[in-house]
């Protein structure tokens, strides 16, 4: 398939705030072929957090404008944030 044939089936953005906000994001598979998780904020500015994968049963982290691509089929959850934004 050629690169043209790509589009954006969903977008949306969490806010996950340790102080009476979202914190979590329960365990689920997403509705297309990839997702795409961009950090919006620096590590250093909450607690916790990450994307949680059932296969790795670990959370990947990562840091402000970085990207973490995965098969939107693999069961994953927002990991909860304890401290911050």
């Amino acid at each position: 398939g050629s690169m043209s044939s790509l589009r954006v089936a969903d977008a949306f953005v969490v806010k996950y705030s340790a102080a009476g906000g979202q914190t979590e994001l329960n365990p689920h598979r997403d509705g297309s072929v990839l997702s795409f998780n961009i950090a919006l904020n620096d590590m250093g500015e909450f607690t916790g957090g990450g994307t949680w994968f059932r296969s790795l049963d670990r959370s990947l982290r990562i840091d402000r404008g970085q990207m973490l691509m995965h098969a939107s089929g693999v069961l994953h959850a927002g990991h909860p944030i304890t401290e911050g934004t």
